[in-house]
């Protein structure tokens, strides 16, 4: 168990305690490893205990994107920011949440856009709030999204939590309960307060025919 006695220690002892009981033959890194009391098991120290230990370091050097290290912190600056055009070329591959879809109040249907709500894993990073054009997976079946992140603010006074919810072009049924996987593609705008319904109603569907254009799904 990693408990404050094994923080404390040292480089040399954790090493020493791998070898002795796994029987350590060789030890993979990242570029920037570090591990021991005080992060001084560097790469340096790990090569130098290997020779006297008797194990094998490898060092896997950092992949590089625009001149800079590709990181997790990178990776969830850019999401911070909503740029998931730019965390997609880091990561490889789109963005993705996953969630159950749990039941809301109701108000996508009463303005004729139903949205999923996702209930979302709180420990994943979450894109900055805004709009954004999204796959979305379900039970076999892959369609265009149009999502929104953010305490919509044309209906909400107070500050909720961040919501996730998704309207799915050219879907209609019953998803309560299933489990959602969204992609992010790109990002349409920021969150904004709109003075009524059909200001936001206009809005969304322009957001719905922007997200139809950039998907090359035709309107049915």
């Amino acid at each position: 168990p990693f408990n404050l006695q094994v923080a404390g220690f040292s480089a040399r002892d954790f090493m020493q305690r791998l070898k002795q009981h796994l029987g350590l033959q060789e030890l993979w890194v990242g570029f920037d490893f570090a591990l021991g009391r005080k992060r001084e098991g560097d790469i340096t120290t790990l090569s130098q205990l290997g020779e006297e230990l008797g194990y094998r370091l490898q060092v896997i050097e950092a992949v590089r994107s625009s001149e800079q290290p590709v990181s997790s912190s990178l990776i969830r600056a850019s999401l911070a920011q909503g740029d998931v055009s730019q965390a997609l070329q880091l990561l490889g591959r789109p963005y993705g949440l996953e969630g159950t879809v749990i039941p809301g109040d109701g108000r996508g249907h009463t303005i004729g856009i139903p949205t999923a709500n996702l209930d979302v894993w709180n420990e994943k990073a979450i894109p900055k709030p805004g709009v954004y054009v999204c796959r979305a997976s379900f039970e076999g079946q892959t369609l265009g999204a149009v999502t929104n992140i953010g305490y919509r603010p044309t209906f909400e006074n107070q500050p909720l939590l961040e919501r996730v919810e998704t309207h799915l072009l050219d879907f209609s049924g019953d998803l309560y309960g299933k489990q959602m996987n969204l992609v992010f593609l790109e990002r349409l705008r920021d969150e904004q307060r709109f003075p009524g319904i059909e200001a936001l109603v206009q809005q969304i569907r322009m957001d719905i025919q922007r997200a139809r254009q950039l998907l090359g799904t035709p309107q049915p």
